[in-house]
């Protein structure tokens, strides 16, 4: 039986851009798209594009048997083709990207549990994943409320990059929205940059942390798993000898201590 792929985080975030580049290809798809929305859409195609081309690339250059590989990473390669109208054959290697990428995960019992395995950086892919596509929406929201209205926001780059600034904090004051509904999508991507910068302070900081404190954690959780596994002996050897002239109960193990949470 084929061995399914180990899922990793980055999984995470691949399968995030498998399901946007699929919105994206079908709002590309719809005539009635203003200019500058479609400008938008088509530059955050080509971005998914590149990433997906970067991810192929990594894969194939990790791969042990690259002709092996590349009996389903074709499919991957093929996933990189931009939504341009005479390559729409790249639009089916998404829909198959996303079908394997659902694979490798499996269920929601999968994705927990890389979620579990690497707290810290399936949490920062996560939070700049989602931070990405916070910045593409809000780029297409502000330029559907700076419509009409005098402001300095009415190209699609524009409507990026001032996306890209407010969601830093950063806020230059070179493009800012004058409509309501503009500055209400202006806090909620200043609210997802702090998040997205919280998110990366913690994850930098994960990295400084005492190897020794791993280890020890690692070894406790070995022996707690071995007193598990003799605990569930016993409880057989009870069943099988329980009738017998010897007490069953001297040979009961105690009660596993409680892992520490944090070492002082």
């Amino acid at each position: 039986m084929k061995k399914e792929p180990h899922a990793h985080p980055w999984q995470i975030a691949v399968l995030i851009l498998s399901v946007f580049s699929l919105i994206t290809v079908a709002f590309l798809g719809l005539g009635s798209l203003n200019p500058e929305s479609r400008r938008v859409l088509e530059i955050a195609d080509d971005l998914i594009c590149i990433i997906f081309l970067g991810d192929f690339c990594w894969a194939f250059a990790r791969a042990p048997n690259k002709k092996e590989y590349l009996k389903w990473g074709w499919l991957d390669l093929l996933s990189s083709i931009p939504a341009s109208p005479w390559l729409r054959i790249g639009r089916l290697g998404r829909v198959i990207r996303l079908v394997r990428v659902l694979r490798i995960i499996r269920s929601l019992a999968g994705l927990r549990a890389v979620l579990d395995r690497s707290r810290a950086t399936s949490a920062f892919i996560f939070v700049l994943t989602t931070s990405f596509v916070a910045v593409v929406v809000g780029a297409l929201l502000v330029l559907e409320h700076e419509a009409g209205h005098d402001g300095s926001i009415q190209s699609g780059e524009d409507a990026i990059w001032w996306a890209f600034v407010t969601m830093t904090t950063v806020g230059y004051g070179d493009y800012f929205p004058v409509s309501l509904g503009g500055r209400m999508i202006a806090i909620v991507l200043m609210i997802f940059g702090i998040g997205l910068f919280g998110t990366f302070t913690g994850y930098i900081a994960n990295w400084f942390e005492v190897p020794g404190e791993k280890e020890d954690q690692s070894r406790d959780e070995q022996i707690l798993r071995e007193i598990r596994l003799l605990r569930n002996e016993v409880a057989e050897l009870k069943k099988d000898k329980g009738a017998g002239g010897k007490d069953p109960e001297s040979t009961c193990l105690p009660s596993p201590p409680e892992l520490p949470h944090e070492k002082t």
